[in-house]
């Protein structure tokens, strides 16, 4: 049989794209193939925040030596099972700043991935649990259950003395404690995509009813007849043919596919022996990933029950255990004058501050900071993260080899650029001020200093540039929030259709083409809801007469009489559709 849509990779996008299809096209003979498991009714995993590297349900590897950080290898992963990193992440859900998706939509010239864009997509997907703050920027009747730390009644004996200590030090609230309103600069609650503490796994809050699911299973390959995409090959050989091929797989093995199919860079092709079909210089470059730096801080009275693990009694009530044992989540830019001296020593000359997209908005949130609670098993201290989230190094996905079962080599060249090591040190600052000065009740009253790890030395008021660097190059550790590594405007256009090839096209965090400062499940989200109407549309345009396919035979043999089409009711929810709808009119009309 000829399917009409094979979606490759069963994640959060896989999932997110496979149901929408379904409820918009129900005839439609959908078939998700997966590499990983199915992990919908695995109850160990609904609880915890977050897997380590030896999860079943989590491709792990490690990136060639970093340059920048003293020659560490670092651990790679990305969630390889039915509904991908919402089964292994840590379950935060934040959207990042407007401005970020802005620069998107103007990078590639379509406001239908501008923030306003994508809001009522990331709206359609949510189900906010707070629904007193920021009304207008929320959904409330979507699959995806967001939950605040207030909204599960978590009152932690922190909050008050952590929260005094930030004002004390020169931040505010975010509106309404809400980081998810599109300025997300400031103190804001911690948000969730849990339900009541359970973890909300993609194919199951988008149910693949009336879909087929192959899992454990590799795609080798996109089969390409011409220049039309006709089917996949897996691994053990087997050819399954489809009119639509929709490559959701993740920014590692997205890029990874597209070049085992003969799209990508010709050298890297031509090294591997492999047939060239669409020269594309771009696939696997611009991969974007945020770093994140720890510190450990020891509490003076571990006694009073200031965290979990201590004898608190507070902590055995049963709303602790709903979600991360922390308030807030804090965003920060950096100071202007330093940043401009960054640029400048990137790229060589002063910016222009009109159009620079990291200075034409003032305040760009360009650093998260994250208070744990729960780190140590007596509650005898406390961990403090700093993030760089508005990456500014850019890495690349290559082959390793031709298995499609191999790891890429991944390689995000962490701290490789000025920009990147200014922002860290700032991160690092703000760290020291909040916990290891006098000057807020944190660090006065509640903490006796950093726990300094081995060979270093401790943050300072007066730590110079260079002394940060010590700390950073051996601490830093991969935030594995992939974007851009077949990027929109390079690799797709801005329908995710692949340069060059008919039938094929791209949704998954690879095709996001500049930074985003969020933990990017919820961009992901958004971008996989515009994605199904799209790829709908699209399909129902092509001409059925010129689809590739007739020359192709009916690819019919005993592996695929085994997918059967397997008809069903699906999830039909209805689609936010239409202003998606307008601005695609409009971007034909322009072409």
């Amino acid at each position: 049989m000829i399917w009409d849509f094979i979606i490759v990779g069963g994640g959060l996008a896989g999932s997110v794209i496979s149901n929408r299809l379904h409820g918009t096209l129900p005839q439609a003979n959908i078939l998700v193939v997966e590499a990983g498991l199915n992990a919908n009714n695995d109850q160990g995993i609904l609880y915890p925040n977050g897997t380590g590297s030896l999860s079943p349900y989590l491709w792990y590897s490690e990136t060639p030596p970093q340059e920048f950080l003293n020659g560490r290898k670092l651990g790679m992963g990305q969630g390889t099972a039915l509904g991908g990193g919402t089964v292994v992440n840590g379950a935060i859900w934040t959207r990042g700043d407007s401005e970020d998706y802005d620069i998107w939509g103007e990078t590639v010239g379509d406001d239908r991935w501008s923030y306003e864009g994508l809001l009522p997509y990331m709206k359609a997907s949510e189900l906010f649990r707070s629904p007193e703050r920021n009304p207008d920027q929320h959904g409330f009747n979507g699959p995806v259950h967001a939950q605040t730390v207030t909204s599960t009644g978590r009152k932690y004996p922190l909050r008050e003395p952590v929260l005094g200590s930030w004002q004390e030090v020169g931040y505010t609230p975010a509106p309404s404690f809400d980081g998810n309103g599109g300025s997300p600069i400031g103190i804001a609650d911690v948000c969730e995509n849990r339900n009541d503490g359970r973890r909300q796994i993609a194919s199951v809050v988008y149910p693949l009813d009336g879909v087929t699911v192959l899992t454990e299973t590799f795609v080798q390959n996109i089969l390409i007849n011409g220049t039309v995409a006709s089917g996949v090959k897996l691994v053990n050989g087997t050819e399954i043919r489809a009119k639509n091929i929709v490559l959701s797989a993740g920014a590692l093995r997205t890029p990874q596919l597209l070049m085992l199919s003969g799209i990508g860079p010709q050298d890297e092709l031509q090294k591997y022996n492999i047939p060239v079909k669409v020269v594309s210089p771009d696939v696997g470059k611009n991969l974007i990933d945020h770093s994140i730096v720890d510190t450990n801080w020891k509490i003076k009275n571990p006694s009073q029950g200031w965290a979990p693990g201590s004898n608190n009694p507070i902590f055995l009530q049963p709303e602790f255990s709903l979600g991360q044992a922390q308030d807030f989540m804090v965003c920060d830019t950096v100071p202007r004058a330093g940043l401009i001296a960054a640029i400048t020593a990137d790229e060589g000359a002063k910016p222009d501050e009109s159009s620079h997209p990291l200075l034409k908005k003032a305040g760009r949130t360009f650093l998260e900071f994250n208070l744990k609670y729960g780190f140590s098993k007596d509650g005898s201290s406390l961990n403090f993260q700093s993030y760089m989230m508005l990456s500014q190094t850019r890495g690349t996905v290559t082959l390793g080899s031709t298995n499609a079962k191999d790891f890429p080599i991944v390689d995000p060249k962490y701290f490789s650029t000025e920009v990147e090591r200014y922002v860290h040190r700032q991160g690092m600052r703000a760290l020291f001020r909040l916990a290891g000065t006098d000057n807020t009740t944190l660090g006065r009253d509640i903490l006796a200093g950093e726990i300094v790890p081995e060979g270093q030395v401790p943050l300072r008021g007066d730590s110079t540039d260079a002394e940060l660097d010590q700390r950073l190059k051996p601490g830093i550790r991969a935030g594995l929030h992939f974007l851009g590594s077949a990027s929109m405007g390079k690799v797709v256009d801005t329908n995710l259709k692949v340069n060059g090839v008919k039938g094929l096209f791209v949704a998954d965090a690879s095709v996001v083409p500049v930074p985003i400062a969020a933990h990017t499940q919820v961009v992901v989200y958004a971008l996989a809801e515009q994605a199904a109407e799209i790829i709908a549309q699209e399909a129902a345009n092509s001409d059925d007469d010129d689809d590739g396919n007739d020359d192709n035979g009916d690819g019919d043999d005993d592996s695929d009489d085994d997918v059967g089409a397997g008809p069903g009711n699906g999830n039909k929810s209805p689609q936010p559709g239409k202003p998606g709808c307008k601005k695609r009119r409009s971007q034909e009309r322009k072409a």
